[in-house]
């Protein structure tokens, strides 16, 4: 989890305006092991503060134009979104059983024959069991 003044530093650093609604957001994005849809974000901030679900949405658009954030289409064509600090690439697991989307990053990257070419992004997403459901 992303404690407030690393927030702020990183919303600084992209030239992003500072405020409680994109402090909340990235503090509640960065809890999670998991990616998290903007309807689960409402629910966690609806606990604490009242916010416009359009301020939402364009607030986890301006996150992933600026690299902030990853957005990954679920199974049932949901937006969800991960934390991208490390910027390093990582996969996807998608548990059939309890439907959570864990990230994992990667630290060897394919590179699929393609080494002549400039690969800008991968998205790997794998499907299975998560450790949890598995027993």
């Amino acid at each position: 989890m992303l404690k407030e003044n690393e927030i702020m530093e990183l919303l600084q650093k992209n030239n992003i305006r500072i405020n409680k609604n994109r402090i909340d957001i990235l503090s509640i994005i960065s809890s999670v092991s998991h990616t998290i849809s903007a309807l689960e974000i409402i629910e966690y901030l609806k606990k604490e503060h009242k916010i416009d679900k359009v301020t939402i949405y364009r607030t986890l658009d301006l996150f992933e134009s600026k690299g902030i954030v990853i957005k990954e289409i679920d199974h049932k064509g949901i937006s969800r979104y991960c934390i991208a600090i490390s910027h390093k690439p990582h996969l996807h697991f998608f548990c059939e059983k309890c439907k959570t989307v864990n990230c994992k990053e990667i630290d060897n990257l394919p590179i699929f024959g393609l080494d002549d070419g400039e690969i800008k992004n991968i998205e790997i997403k794998i499907t299975g069991l998560c450790k949890k459901c598995k027993k």
